[in-house]
């Protein structure tokens, strides 16, 4: 900090604060801040929104600034169960898909966060009156119809009271531990995937700098050689800042090495088909 004035100084992260402040700030949609060059920053730290001129100078830190935000947004609300629900379609809206019964259902949507970012909605529908079972890409279509031309199934606690309550139990389970499964899978798919893209965009990066480098390593021996010493600094600071900048692009792959999956329930319950 500066001696004279506690709230002025010099601010570097370190290469992964770098990226998980880039991260934090892309998600909220904030404006992007020169912290994340992972250069040396000046910074003015200021408890409200008035910089006193000196804002284009500095790197303003109050209570709006994404680094400060992050550090404050610590803690995470869990997430919620799903509701369950009671829906009625009829079997020509689903165009042959399922025949008329009932059936149990669980939908999720997915998201795997590595070198690249992937969402999946799944569901799967169990029939309480056999084995059918409807995942994949049918399961979605089902799942689009019954938004689009579902209706209340009003007497749907007098039917699956009286006559399905301990196979619907078993069915929704089934349906649940079938989503368990079936997330294991394309884990295991997705995490093999990301490590073929991290390996190959690390050896890109290295590549790069072995060769911006070596262009500036030749430069300096050429200016050492005429001993031109302000020349020789300057290109010193370009090494220096190619070093760093390499090092937050590394560190923005390297963060997505271990990649990360999560699953969000989304809707489960209970359909009528009726003819």
């Amino acid at each position: 900090m500066d001696a004279t004035d506690p709230t002025k100084g010099r601010l570097r992260l370190p290469p992964n604060a770098v990226v998980a402040l880039s991260r934090f700030r892309q998600q909220r949609r904030l404006p992007i801040s020169l912290l994340e060059s992972g250069h040396e920053t000046e910074i003015l730290i200021r408890n409200h929104v008035d910089a006193s001129g000196v804002a284009g100078k500095f790197e303003l830190l109050n209570q709006f600034h994404p680094l400060v935000r992050m550090i404050a947004a610590s803690v995470e609300r869990p997430d919620e169960n799903p509701h369950v629900n009671a829906v009625e379609i009829a079997v020509c809206d689903l165009n042959g898909a399922m025949p008329p019964g009932v059936y149990a259902f669980c939908s999720e949507l997915w998201t795997f966060e590595g070198a690249r970012d992937v969402e999946m909605l799944q569901a799967i529908f169990r029939s309480l009156e056999d084995d059918t079972q409807i995942a994949g890409d049918a399961a979605f279509d089902i799942l689009n119809a019954l938004r689009a031309l579902g209706r209340d199934w009003a007497d749907a606690s007098v039917v699956i009271g009286n006559d399905f309550v301990s196979t619907a139990i078993r069915a929704l389970d089934e349906a649940g531990a079938g989503l368990t499964a079936a997330f294991s899978r394309a884990r295991d798919v997705r995490f093999a995937e990301n490590l073929d893209r991290v390996r190959l965009q690390v050896d890109s990066i290295n590549h790069n700098f072995d060769r911006r480098d070596q262009n500036l390593c030749e430069q300096v021996e050429r200016t050492r050689t005429k001993q031109q010493l302000k020349r020789l600094k300057l290109l010193e600071a370009q090494r220096n800042k190619l070093r760093q900048a390499t090092e937050v692009q590394l560190a923005h792959v390297e963060a997505r090495r271990e990649m990360k999956g999560n699953r969000t329930p989304l809707v489960q319950g209970f359909v009528k088909v009726v003819p």
